[in-house]
């Protein structure tokens, strides 16, 4: 473009083009389904993009990365939540199909007029070739049962992917406590209070975290399900106790309140985890009888001793059976098993 020449004849500088503002695109209108509009079920991929085999492997790697008790049991922790949280999901989706199978088998008694409530596998029989309700309920039914069995699948490979990791964070679990074991024993402060000349009351001093992983295991042979379970005082209804136990690990939600005989087949089961919380269970030999149980309660800043009487423990014990519990602590540090102290408050 040619530059022009002012009123005193000097060169002006060229004009610019104009430029038009940029014209918004319209965005295109959302499709409406109309209310009589068949809805397809729902892919397995609307469970989002979890894969099972990948956060397996990233729990796993992190347990070799980290090598303490305590970053294999956040591994742990942390793919059991993401399982949790995708069983969740599968069981949404389960529910889902359920209730489009149960609108199906409606709409084919609305059709048929029928006098009873047909399965999908007799609506099925009853649609006949032909006619497009037919041949749409047909569709619909084959599509519910491919999502079904798609969501079984995916079921089954993640019960496969995260069980097989489980297994193996709790064997390196295992070996790291063996290990430690060898060069740490977990140190038993045991305070013994008279309430007279026959009963007594033991308290035995709070451990670390690690210790109470290893007393566990001293005592049961059991992994505990997570790290901090000996420190954990929280609970679902403050008017009940606290729980002694973890709805995990086969735990159902309605027993984490055991009775003495619950413990007791929970601790002889061939479980290698035990999901104990705030506790310690363990047996104590008897030569005059069956083992007895006994379990140390976390009690603040001490854990207390309470015996197995019927159906729930007590704190107060004879002074035989301080005695008897003592001597065992005792034995356990001839086996240079735990390392103890006795203290008379």
């Amino acid at each position: 473009m040619k530059s022009r020449k002012g009123a005193a004849g000097k060169k002006t500088p060229p004009r610019k083009p104009k430029t038009r503002p940029p014209v918004a695109k319209k965005k295109p209108r959302a499709k409406i389904l109309r209310h009589d509009t068949p809805v397809d079920p729902a892919p397995a991929a609307a469970l989002g993009a979890f894969d099972p085999g990948a956060a397996a492997e990233q729990a796993l790697a992190r347990v070799r990365r980290i090598e303490t008790i305590e970053g294999a049991y956040d591994a742990w922790s942390e793919l059991r939540l993401e399982y949790s949280s995708l069983v969740r999901k599968l069981a949404d989706e389960r529910r889902q199909l359920d209730q489009q199978g149960e609108f199906l088998v409606g709409a084919v008694r609305a059709a048929r007029d029928l006098s009873r409530t047909p399965t999908v596998a007799e609506a099925l029989a009853l649609a006949k070739p032909g006619s497009g309700l037919d041949d749409y309920l047909l569709q619909t039914a084959g599509r519910l049962e491919a999502a079904r069995q798609q969501l079984e699948e995916r079921s089954r490979a993640v019960e496969a992917a995260v069980g097989l990791a489980f297994a193996q964070i709790r064997d390196e679990l295992r070996g790291r406590v063996l290990r430690t074991l060898q060069h740490v024993r977990p140190k038993l402060r045991l305070m013994i209070r008279s309430l007279g000349p026959e009963s007594r009351i033991l308290h035995v001093a709070r451990l670390q975290p690690d210790e109470a992983v290893l007393l566990a295991w001293v005592l049961l042979e059991k992994l505990p399900s997570r790290y901090g379970y000996l420190f954990d005082d929280s609970t679902d209804q403050a008017s009940l106790p606290t729980p002694t136990l973890y709805a995990e690990e086969g735990v159902a939600a309605g027993l984490v309140r055991p009775t003495v005989e619950q413990v007791t087949a929970l601790m002889r089961g061939p479980h290698p985890v035990i999901p104990i919380k705030s506790v310690v269970p363990f047996f104590l030999p008897r030569t005059d009888g069956a083992p007895q149980l006994i379990r140390l309660v976390e009690r603040g800043p001490v854990m207390e001793v309470e015996i197995g009487d019927v159906d729930t423990f007590r704190n107060v014990l004879s002074r035989d059976e301080a005695e008897r519990v003592a001597g065992y602590f005792l034995r356990l540090k001839l086996e240079q098993r735990v390392e103890i102290e006795l203290v008379n408050s």
